[in-house]
């Protein structure tokens, strides 16, 4: 057996027998390496000194297990309590603790329907505006904007918000975490520059309260960057998320998923601005990297290999398209700041220049070549794709917006 192979033992048997799997944690390399059952049994083993957090926070660098290892775990303990009576406080953690591991996986519906039930049994228990009754509310809202239920979260956060600030604090974490997933909403609703405005004061907030090097910290200054690139503003975001990206590959390591979260959301930035050798090289060390934390199915890993084929399709593209695709993307912004839609500007100009070839022939003169090259069906449905992630951040071609997770 070769020495790499034998490398890969697990942490905690040191075995290599079935290979074990990343924690997802910020281990660096071989220490993250670890067997499922080995972690479940140490978890049961230290429940009884460590609390609850065993199921879900490494020992080692006091990280959250991520990927295959936190979902496995998190299954793990629920299946060990779940049969237990509602009002069992460890039952009703590992179901919430299941729920932001469906999260994690993109199982938002499964999600909603754990966070529901939880949520009436703490109300019923520890009342409307206890600290834990107002988390689950929070984390509810998460899973129903991830839904594109933006609306009621929007309303569910505002709630939360409110008693927040009243009971906890204007800037204690839980009330910017709130703040922060309010601006998502509102992000996903189109209302950018009220999300901005938000987001601008969290972060403030968080770098005070946490420290610049905050995880949190990290995630609000991450969600900020996007929200400016839905907006265009490409050089301020690439500038953020090239700080946000540093600072995670320190802190929290080079394969850590928020790291590999924020390398892709930067790559989108970089593919926008039509960087694509960058981004394609960004892009592709990101892919190996999920597949090895994440797996090969896991929705991050997915959409990572759909965005570089995007990038690989545009480096393709003859040149002259990508300028014609540009054009139509201007005509948009152009739209934009006359409050009209693209669609109507396009109609306003082709109306401009039939008067202006009525005039003309009367005259008996002709009329100049328009101006762009005419009306590629390639170049335009290249730039409405474009166009289209300027005026919503989750809807462009480069939709890596997936670090929305305070």
């Amino acid at each position: 057996m070769s020495s790499s192979v034998e490398a890969e033992c697990c942490i905690i048997c040191l075995d290599s027998d079935p290979p074990p799997i990343q924690s997802g944690c910020a281990c660096r390399s071989d220490t993250g390496l670890a067997h499922l059952d080995c972690l479940i049994e140490k978890a049961v083993a230290q429940q009884a000194h460590r609390g609850y957090k065993v199921w879900w926070e490494c020992q080692t660098c006091g990280q959250e297990f991520t990927g295959a290892m936190r979902t496995g775990l998190g299954e793990a303990w629920w299946s060990r309590v779940r049969d237990e009576a509602a009002e069992s406080a460890e039952r009703l953690c590992a179901a919430l603790n299941l729920a932001l591991c469906r999260c994690s996986d993109g199982r938002f519906a499964d999600a909603e329907r754990i966070q529901r039930e939880a949520l009436g049994v703490q109300r019923r228990l520890q009342g409307e505006e206890h600290p834990d009754t107002l988390t689950t509310a929070g984390n509810l809202a998460q899973s129903l904007s991830k839904q594109g239920k933006h609306g009621d979260a929007q309303r569910i956060q505002r709630e939360v918000l409110g008693v927040e600030r009243r009971v906890l604090g204007e800037e204690h974490p839980c009330t910017l975490a709130t703040a922060g997933n309010l601006a998502l909403s509102l992000k996903g609703q189109g209302k950018h520059g009220d999300a901005e405005r938000i987001q601008r004061e969290v972060l403030g907030a968080s770098r005070r309260v946490l420290g610049e090097e905050h995880p949190c910290t990290l995630t609000n200054a991450g969600n900020l960057a996007s929200t400016l690139k839905g907006q265009g503003q490409y050089a301020e975001a690439e500038r953020i998320q090239r700080e946000v990206l540093g600072t995670s590959r320190r802190v929290l390591g080079e394969e850590h998923p928020k790291t590999l979260m924020s390398a892709g959301n930067l790559a989108a930035t970089l593919a926008y601005q039509d960087k694509f050798a960058e981004a394609e090289r960004m892009l592709q060390a990101t892919l190996e990297a999920h597949r090895r934390v994440l797996g090969d199915t896991h929705p991050n890993t997915l959409a990572i290999a759909e965005d570089l084929e995007h990038v690989r399709s545009e480096m393709r593209t003859e040149q002259p398209t990508r300028t014609a695709g540009k054009a139509a993307a201007r005509r948009n912004e152009r739209a934009a700041a006359l409050a009209l839609s693209p669609t109507s500007l396009v109609e306003a100009e082709a109306r401009a220049r039939a008067a202006e070839g009525e005039l003309l022939a009367m005259l008996d003169l002709e009329a100049p070549e328009a101006a762009g090259g005419g009306s590629s069906g390639k170049g335009k449905g290249k730039a409405k794709g474009k166009a289209k992630g300027k005026t919503n951040g989750e809807g462009g071609k480069w939709a890596l917006i997936r670090g929305a997770d305070s």
